[in-house]
């Protein structure tokens, strides 16, 4: 891989730390990430000056340099970004996995506390190899470097599938079933509004039970909680107005 795409690869730590925190009602400043982009960067290039990579390109760095300490200082400078920033992402969201227990959300935090601790362990892998090959060691991990980063790899990308699928099932089961909603009562609902106009909490909304319209509605529940809302006082105010039998 080429300076640049590990320089990519560093900065992949800003967007993992900023989802994290967004995602566990954190918020991290733009002018934070901006500077952590530039540590980063300024960090890569001044390293990589100081290796022989600079002065013979190759298509795979890791692969045809022997781990010298400028060499090792160059991918410290490359691993130390994502080992904090999955870290860091670790202890933030699984204080938000123990707060919430359960249910689908849980389940996907999970999976994005498990993608951040398989990440960091990723690093730590790697870490371990290019200590052992600085020190010229035999160790476990620069026996198996290989087979464990392929598999730390593949259960990072794993977890973090399981996390989206979790989530992106419970959305779209959320919004079908206010799809279905809008689609049986909408007609009703419409008819509501026109017999009783005092009852329409929002009046500038065009509704249409339409399969388009209902779709478009289901993204968010404030349609189905006014049809809720709006059928429930049309049906109070009608039996208001029927006389009471004796």
């Amino acid at each position: 891989m080429t300076l640049a795409g590990l320089t990519f690869g560093a900065l992949s730590a800003v967007p993992v730390l900023t989802f994290s925190s967004y995602i566990t009602g954190r918020n991290v400043p733009s002018k934070i990430q901006y500077a952590g982009a530039v540590t980063i960067i300024a960090a890569m290039i001044v390293t990589y000056v100081r290796t022989p990579m600079a002065h013979l390109a190759t298509p795979y760095l890791q692969n045809h340099f022997a781990v010298t300490e400028p060499v090792l200082t160059f991918w410290v400078a490359f691993i130390a970004p994502i080992a904090a920033s999955t870290l860091v992402s670790f202890t933030f969201v699984i204080r938000e996995v123990i707060w919430v227990g359960r249910g689908p959300f849980a389940r996907a935090l999970a999976g994005v506390a498990a993608s951040n601790l398989l990440g960091f362990g990723y690093c730590f892998v790697n870490v371990m190899t290019l200590v052992s090959e600085y020190n010229h060691t035999e160790s476990f991990f620069l026996r198996d470097s290989q087979i464990l980063e392929q598999v730390l790899g593949l259960a990072v990308l794993a977890a973090a599938g399981f996390s989206a699928g979790t989530y992106g099932w419970y959305i779209l089961a959320d919004r079908l079933g206010r799809y279905r909603l809008l689609r049986r009562y909408g007609d009703r609902w419409m008819e509501a509004r026109s017999a009783s106009p005092d009852v329409v909490l929002d009046t500038t909304d065009n509704f249409r039970p339409t399969r388009l319209l209902c779709w478009r509605a289901s993204r968010s529940a404030g349609a189905a909680y006014r049809l809720q809302i709006e059928l429930a006082d049309h049906r109070h105010q009608s039996t208001r107005s029927v006389p009471a039998q004796t």
